[in-house]
């Protein structure tokens, strides 16, 4: 099985294995990073380290050198595990898939960019 690391982006897994021993073993169980959890890699940093997942209902940065001790079996799933991807599908179904906030639109929380057609 892979380790988190080989994961591209938009690939999806499900964690099978922390493999790292000590305080990093605890703070990545502390972040969330359970046996059985459903991630997906959003993306990488410019330079290629750290890379950012997403994790239940939030996003989470790592190195890749931490990432290298999280043990996955690939998920051809297209649902993610908490929140279904409700915001994806909802730009998809507008054709949006450039929907931004607004910071000149205070009451206004979602737009979509005005620089895109």
């Amino acid at each position: 099985m892979p380790s988190l690391d080989q994961l591209q982006a938009g690939q999806r897994g499900r964690v099978q294995a922390v493999r790292a021993s000590g305080s990093l073993e605890q703070r990545l169980l502390e972040m969330g990073l359970l046996e059985g959890e459903l991630i997906e890699v959003i993306g990488f940093a410019p330079l290629g380290d750290p890379m950012e997942i997403r994790l239940r209902d939030y996003r989470l940065s790592l190195r890749r050198q931490e990432a290298s001790f999280i043990i996955v079996s690939l998920d051809n799933d297209r649902e993610l595990a908490s929140d279904g991807g409700a915001l994806d599908r909802f730009r998809a179904s507008k054709g949006q898939d450039n929907i931004t906030a607004d910071p000149t639109r205070p009451g206004e929380r979602l737009t979509t960019d005005p620089h895109k057609g």
